[in-house]
């Protein structure tokens, strides 16, 4: 992904957190992304850290009755920034329990407001399918950047559930959205080959030769050969597409330098 493309995902995120238009925040785009990522998790953990306390007694609280009863009366009477708060304090196990009980939406609605390192634990210890489901609702609201910061703590099971799921260009879209950056060619790592097969023949049936030009910008040196592989291992309509893209430079950055398959006669 281009610095440009970085600086301004990070400025809407600022922009959501801080409840601000992201043209308030436009004397910020000269900054290298980043330094604004690291403003912003800094602000994140200084916002939360500021009523912390408040919160954990009344996780602690939560934490002695049922957890359905909490779930029932949480989904009806809380509001999801305030469950969020919540839920980051309790007991994961407590917190499992709990989103076995909510619905999808309710629960995305509280990963919209979470901070996603603090709900890693919870992330790994929910079913794979249902962090499935509501990775599936985040992008269907389209809240790409919050699935994108979750995407790293998805437990291995999740990963290949969500992949199956996913058409090729939704899987491109969520993979430049994963924050941090370095943790996409891990998630890539869990991906077989046919996913990246579908990704790979979406890229040259929809030209998202940018997108996965940045992509390939992004991931380190295996899982680019990786890609690089499963172009060289397409049909032949599907390499000569690739080919044509590197030839006309539509497809730039590491994957058109080796990728060097010449197009059809």
């Amino acid at each position: 992904m281009s610095e440009t493309r970085y600086v301004t995902r990070e400025l809407d995120r600022l922009s959501k957190i801080l409840g601000v238009g992201a043209a308030e925040l436009a004397d910020l785009a000269t900054l290298p992304h980043a330094d604004l990522r690291a403003f912003r998790v800094q602000l994140v953990a200084h916002l939360r850290a500021a009523e912390q306390h408040r919160f954990q007694r009344l996780a602690k609280l939560a934490s002695k009755l049922p957890a359905k009863l909490v779930a029932q009366l949480t989904e009806r009477l809380v509001p999801p920034s305030l469950a969020a708060r919540v839920v980051e304090a309790v007991d994961p196990a407590f917190a499992v329990a709990m989103a076995d009980k909510l619905p999808v939406g309710y629960i995305s609605a509280i990963a919209r407001n979470s901070d996603p390192s603090a709900l890693g634990p919870i992330l790994r210890a929910m079913p794979a399918r249902v962090v499935k489901d509501v990775t599936l609702d985040l992008l269907g609201r389209d809240a790409l950047a919050t699935a994108g910061e979750f995407a790293p703590h998805l437990p291995p099971q999740a990963v290949t559930q969500l992949a199956d799921a996913l058409d090729g260009a939704a899987l491109l879209r969520l993979a430049l959205e994963i924050d941090p950056p370095k943790a996409t060619s891990t998630l890539i790592a869990r991906l077989n080959d046919p996913v990246l097969d579908k990704v790979t023949r979406s890229v040259a049936s929809g030209g998202q030769w940018e997108a996965v030009s940045d992509l390939s910008a992004q991931i380190d040196d295996t899982q680019l050969r990786r890609m690089a592989a499963r172009v060289a291992a397409a049909p032949a309509p599907v390499r000569d597409a690739y080919a044509a893209a590197v030839a006309d430079g539509r497809l730039t950055g590491p994957l058109a330098a080796i990728v060097g398959l010449p197009a059809a006669g």
